[in-house]
């Protein structure tokens, strides 16, 4: 598949609605430059075609 949708937004458990909103409708500008960038460049993904990266409040190096 080609990966064509990009997501960014905060950990919705740990962050309050008015830090969610505004950030997932500001962030969404450069998720869609992502987006057009990928398109152009045909970016192949096996099984999926959607990523969402989430930010924690306490970042991690463990994978999830």
């Amino acid at each position: 598949m080609i990966l064509k949708e990009i997501y960014l937004y905060p950990d919705l458990g740990e962050f309050s609605d008015e830090i969610i909103h505004p950030f997932r409708d500001q962030s969404r500008s450069i998720c869609n430059f992502l987006e057009r960038r990928l398109s152009a460049e045909k970016f192949e993904t096996p099984n999926f075609k959607k990523s969402a990266l989430s930010e924690h409040a306490k970042p991690s190096m463990s994978p999830m």
